[in-house]
């Protein structure tokens, strides 16, 4: 009886184990977080182009074989499985139908983000181009895809190495820190050296935007809470006391001359005779009065 109560423990547990495990599968790709313009095709033929887009919201799993777009606000997480992360920006289009074959995706066009977590020595992770490819076992790096007459492939890397082929077989290995590219135009294909990048320069082309979004939502929360403390009345702990009044300075007035003089002169004219006349006034000051005086000399000038 023990025994077989011992297997029926171990028995239960091993199908709960294998019914996590199934569901843990059926979960991936997971949509984790989805803003703005986001679609994926569910149905049709690219080659053809007639993809049925239906529009991607947080919380959703999506088929493994998959065509993901964005639009001019669009931004979308996808967990492809528990270690494998993908972050893909605004005007981007993604295909994961290789992912299950060869643990690769397509970066069509646009912009993404990986992390990806080493489990295993074999574990590689791939983003493909028509220009190349971005081989990693455990890293974080980004991949800008620009299309046209000349097609421009990008990869900026956060943390360990990333291995970057052009369709020649040339390679190389870009560590963390630094940045290469792989330029086509016609027939002729370059592959960049690395060169160093700042973690600012990283930032600004891979930022998270859940992150990005939050900053607006705290200054908006600071400016509400100011508003509030500013229309709420002072407690009477923070009601000012009267100060008290200071006596008020009387203007003093200007002082006033002890001393005045004026003067002037001038002709005129006295029964037709022209006389040349001058005047004095003085004014003398005692406290608030005054006397002056009117001092008036003629001559004839003769």
């Amino acid at each position: 009886m023990k025994v077989f109560a011992k297997f029926l423990i171990a028995f239960t547990l091993t199908l709960f184990a294998f019914v996590s495990a199934s569901a843990q599968v059926d979960k991936y790709p997971y949509v984790e977080i989805a803003l703005g313009s986001v679609q994926y095709a569910v149905s049709g033929d690219e080659s053809k182009g007639n993809l049925v887009y239906k529009d991607l919201s947080s919380g959703e799993s999506i088929p493994l074989f998959s065509i993901i777009r964005t639009g001019p606000d669009g931004y979308v997480e996808i967990s492809l499985e528990p270690n494998k992360i993908i972050k893909i920006y605004e005007f981007s289009t993604v295909s994961l139908s290789k992912f299950k074959t060869d643990s690769s995706i397509e970066l069509k066009v646009g912009k993404l983000k990986a992390k990806v977590k080493k489990t295993s020595t074999f574990d590689e992770f791939k983003v493909r181009t028509e220009t190349g490819i971005a081989a990693v076992r455990g890293t974080e790096f980004g991949v800008i895809y620009n299309t046209g007459q000349a097609s421009i492939m990008q990869v900026f890397v956060k943390e360990g190495i990333v291995s970057l082929t052009d369709p020649t077989g040339r390679s190389v290995d870009i560590n963390a820190g630094y940045s290469s590219s792989i330029s086509r135009y016609l027939n002729i294909t370059e592959i960049e050296e690395p060169r160093p990048i700042s973690p600012e320069e990283f930032e600004k082309y891979f930022a998270d935007k859940t992150e990005a979004q939050e900053q607006p939502q705290k200054v908006e929360k600071v400016e509400e809470e100011k508003k509030e403390k500013e229309s709420a009345p002072p407690s009477p702990s923070q009601t000012p006391s009267p100060q008290p009044s200071l006596p008020k300075e009387t203007p003093s007035e200007p002082a006033t001359p002890k001393f005045n003089f004026g003067w002037g002169i001038s002709s005129e004219n006295i029964n037709g005779v022209v006389w040349n006349k001058i005047v004095l006034s003085p004014v003398f000051y005692l406290g608030k009065f005054g006397v002056g005086l009117y001092l008036v000399s003629y001559w004839d000038g003769k």
